[in-house]
């Protein structure tokens, strides 16, 4: 029996055959294998855009040819086909080749810069026009604001005095006849005229707080300038 299975695995040793397998690598390298190439036909044709080949080479040379004309001072080209240059602002280029200082309206139109002459007299001249002095004082406790008070002469005068205390208070002014009360948080207004120059004083007698006005001569200064 052992005979026997030894002699059948003889026979099956003998019809199997042993092969060294063959990777892909060797069999692409050796040649062995060939893969068909996949074609879907002849390649696209150019579209006709309805120009020539050298369009876009002569399109470009002409945009370049106009970018030199421009630098070389060509605004626009006339009827007559003549290139016209650039000229300096402010120049007019006549018929020969000497220009010419062109007409500024604007310098025509403005003002001239030298001032107008003042007349002395014209401060003076304008407050007589307007008729009167407003002037504007106020008493408090602590005396009167402004303590000096500058008018002018042979103008009537319109004073207005606010009461800034809780108490009522008084102005007099004995050269022109000025007495008046001046009640808290009410403005009482006094008209005079000045008619002689100088300084004047004007006072309170319930607190003893007491001003100045001062009287200019603008009308000796106005006959003066005058002469």
């Amino acid at each position: 029996m052992d005979r026997v299975t030894q002699n059948i695995s003889i026979v099956l040793l003998a019809s199997v055959v042993l092969v060294q397998p063959c990777s892909a690598w060797a069999r692409g390298a050796a040649g062995l294998e060939h893969f068909p190439e996949s074609r879907f036909g002849a390649p696209p044709a150019r579209p006709d855009m309805g120009v020539s080949s050298g369009y876009a080479i002569r399109a470009v040379d002409d945009l370049e040819a106009r970018n030199d004309e421009l630098d070389a001072g060509t605004w626009y080209a006339r009827e007559n086909g003549a290139r016209a240059g650039r000229s300096p602002a402010g120049l007019e280029i006549t018929g020969g080749s000497v220009p010419r200082a062109g007409s500024n309206k604007m310098a025509d139109l403005a003002p001239p810069l030298e001032p107008a002459p003042v007349n002395p007299t014209s401060a003076a001249s304008a407050i007589a026009r307007k008729g009167v002095q407003e002037v504007a004082l106020i008493a408090g406790d602590l005396g009167f604001f402004p303590k000096t008070v500058f008018v002018s002469r042979d103008v009537p005068v319109r004073l207005f005095v606010t009461g800034a205390s809780k108490n009522t208070l008084c102005i007099m002014m004995d050269s022109f006849d000025v007495r008046r009360q001046v009640k808290s948080q009410k403005i009482e207004e006094i008209t005079f005229t000045p008619d002689t120059p100088g300084k004047f004083r004007f006072y309170c007698p319930v607190n003893g707080m007491e001003g100045t006005l001062i009287v200019k001569e603008f009308a000796t200064q106005t006959d003066s300038s005058a002469e």
